[in-house]
């Protein structure tokens, strides 16, 4: 095949490709490694990457190929690496393989811990999942992607759950993992043998029971769901830990500044160390082992990152003792604080724009109706059709815009300049 050069542009970007060419030749093809691919249960297997150019997006592509999700799941999850006390979700662009060997350095600028290997390459869902997103997803494989995560969170204390709730939900779980229960095979130390992986620790250190008693406790529940479907009983346990405002959160923990007024500041709503869960909902406060509150999105009137490592954020609405309530969180994270509101942000200006665009569409396709038809159209029917829009449904075909798993940086400077020309 014969190229023809127009300029001397053309000539320059050939000779540069084949000197590219010849130096990949010499070095020869990129080192390639084995990593495991991590689930929240503990399951795993292995992917082999390039070292030198495989991205997280590669990444996250090889691995729906191999679970085969259906394509409406994909862009619910992504790749994770999670350490001992941190987890960090990477953007489209990033080499996995610099990530993991870099991890270190993460660990050094962001954590309090003394350093550990390496860290957890693992697959789970965007913090940018809503949950009318979630609940649409009914295959096998999202549920129980879905169930694993959430049992993950309740066992290690991210969700917060009664005495009741925790047997309640290890009864469900005991069905999963057992199946119907049967006095043959599940005889005394079935489950208490595996106590932790149904008892969340901090609820049996409060409690402080025997694991007869716990066993007995759990046994009486998984009795109740004999012949239930797998999906079903973790539908279930969805279902329960859904109700939960912080249900998908990503989870940091820092010490709340006592800022007193001598000082020219604020007091503090609560002091101490405190851990906040943040979604697409809001920001939740924690501490101890107790949820104390939620405040959603448009609620919150100011928020900031100070110094690298302070985070403050304030309510707009007053609370019982009439004032507006204020955190200022100190934490070796309000870098990764700060870039997942950025993204979750994004995210919430992208679903608007397309909210606007869908209703601006259908109020014009609803004028020609009512012109033709010489009468006048309820809102309901407007407000049935901006539903459809959210379960991506149109009239006319069209397809909702997919959503971003984790943005990368050029994606978003790309977003916000379009923005900025469009307002302009």
């Amino acid at each position: 095949m014969k190229f023809k050069a127009f300029s001397e542009d053309d000539f320059k970007l050939w000779g540069g490709a084949i000197n590219a060419q010849i130096k990949q030749s010499k070095q020869g093809p990129p080192p390639r490694k084995v990593i495991d691919v991590m689930f929240l249960d503990g399951s795993k297997f292995p992917m082999t990457i390039d070292t030198a150019s495989t991205t997280a997006e590669d990444l996250w592509w090889m691995v729906c190929e191999t679970l085969r999700l259906p394509n409406e799941a994909r862009e619910c999850f992504f790749i994770w690496l999670l350490g001992s006390d941190m987890e960090m979700l990477l953007c489209n662009d990033d080499i996995v393989y610099d990530q993991v060997t870099k991890w270190h350095r993460a660990e050094k600028r962001y954590s309090d811990q003394a350093l550990e290997g390496p860290p957890r390459v693992v697959f789970r869902t965007t913090p940018m999942l809503e949950l009318k997103v979630e609940r649409n997803l009914k295959d096998t494989k999202s549920v129980h992607l879905f169930y694993i995560q959430s049992v993950f969170y309740v066992l290690n204390g991210y969700y917060i759950v009664d005495l009741q709730q925790a047997i309640t939900l290890a009864g469900f779980a005991a069905q999963a993992r057992f199946g119907d229960f049967d006095s043959t095979k599940h005889g005394p130390g079935y489950i208490s043998k595996y106590l932790h992986k149904f008892i969340p620790g901090w609820i049996m250190a409060r409690e402080k029971q025997k694991p007869e008693m716990w066993e007995a406790a759990v046994a009486r529940e998984h009795k109740k769901h004999a012949g239930k479907p797998l999906m079903i009983v973790e539908l279930l346990y969805l279902q329960i830990v859904r109700g939960a405002p912080y249900y998908g959160s990503t989870f940091f923990s820092g010490k709340n500044r006592d800022r007193k007024q001598s000082a020219g500041y604020f007091n503090q709503l609560e002091e101490g160390y405190l851990g906040l869960g943040i979604n697409m909902e809001g920001i939740h406060v924690f501490k101890k082992n107790k949820y104390m509150n939620s405040y959603p999105w448009k609620e919150i009137s100011h928020w900031e990152i100070d110094q690298e490592k302070f985070f403050y954020f304030q309510s707009s609405v007053l609370d019982g003792s009439g004032f507006y309530a204020q955190y200022l969180i100190e934490t070796k994270r309000a870098p990764l604080i700060r870039d997942l509101i950025n993204d979750i942000v994004f995210e919430l200006k992208r679903e608007k724009k397309v909210i606007q665009s869908i209703r601006k569409r259908q109020s014009s396709a609803f004028d020609l109706v009512r012109r033709a038809a010489g009468v006048s159209v309820g809102a309901s029917m407007k407000d049935a059709a901006v539903q459809d829009m959210a379960k991506g449904t149109f009239s006319d075909g069209a397809k909702p815009v997919e959503r971003p798993r984790a943005v990368s940086r050029k994606d978003k400077q790309a977003e916000s300049d379009s923005d900025s020309d469009s307002d302009d």
